[in-house]
């Protein structure tokens, strides 16, 4: 068994580098920066939607004056 996995890992080691290695990279590099990115917005978009839903709770002439949802 474990000389099977040492097999598996020279093959590895010994493989070139592909055009699907640099495609494999490059997804999943952009699916981090994507994932980064939505969290950052949920919270900044959350934050704001409570702001906007307290004032109108407070002051609800303000109303009028807000885009329709």
């Amino acid at each position: 068994m474990a000389k099977e996995m040492l097999q598996v890992l020279n093959a590895l080691d010994v493989a070139k580098a592909q055009r699907y290695h640099f495609t494999a990279i490059i997804i999943a590099g952009m699916g981090f920066f994507i994932d980064a990115y939505d969290l950052s917005c949920i919270s900044l978009c959350a934050n704001l939607l409570g702001l906007i839903t307290t004032v109108l709770m407070v002051q609800p002439s303000l109303q009028a004056h807000c885009l329709p949802v």
